[in-house]
């Protein structure tokens, strides 16, 4: 039994259905250092990506593919309504943008969005993109987040009760870009595993 109610869960739902789709595209920076971020440097530097509101958001030790660190800044995507993206930069280094909006989530959906677009950048999905590779957006979005889920529960940060929170979520979360079965995926993911 969940000890969320779940009128939280259909308002989260509702929240999620405007992001966390597939866009993709990149909100690079440019090559010089003018794109319009808080400081107006490119990257951001740490005090750019932590809005005086998000102090109390952590977003950090995501490695990609290649071990190089995936950097994360707090701004509006190309798409507002998007809830995190993960992309390559102008330069082509790994990042990952989380709409600000997330702040007001729980925590439990901010941990997995954030680990659900790290494990894009671990699985190589921008990369290969912007190689000009072919990412099936579905079969990359159940590898996340069967990439997510399982980091997140076998680290031991998700109980079962929490893992069972996001898979209300998820079933909750459908629409014409994100695909259908999210929460039976993930819990085929982590029963394949032994983590639930």
């Amino acid at each position: 039994m969940l000890a969320r109610p779940v009128h939280r869960c259909v308002a989260l739902a509702v929240v999620l259905a405007a992001g966390c789709g597939f866009d993709t595209r990149p909100v690079g920076g440019p090559a010089d250092d003018s794109h319009p971020v808080p400081g107006g440097r490119w990257p951001p530097t740490t005090a750019d990506r932590w809005p005086s509101f998000a102090q109390s958001l952590r977003y950090d030790g995501c490695v990609a593919y290649d071990g190089i660190g995936v950097r994360t800044s707090i701004q509006t995507p190309v798409v507002s309504s998007v809830q995190s993206v993960s992309v390559l930069d102008g330069r082509g280094a790994p990042f990952i943008v989380i709409n600000p909006s997330v702040a007001s989530l729980p925590e439990e959906v901010r941990s997995f969005l954030y680990h659900h677009e790290c494990a894009h950048h671990h699985l190589q999905h921008p990369a290969l993109r912007e190689a000009g590779r072919f990412v099936d957006p579905v079969l990359a979005e159940y590898d996340a987040n069967c990439s997510a889920g399982v980091r997140l529960v076998s680290t031991g940060a998700f109980s079962r009760q929490d893992v069972d929170f996001l898979l209300l979520v998820l079933e909750n979360n459908s629409g014409p870009d994100r695909p259908p079965g999210q929460a039976g995926a993930l819990v085929e993911c982590l029963r394949a595993r032994g983590l639930y």
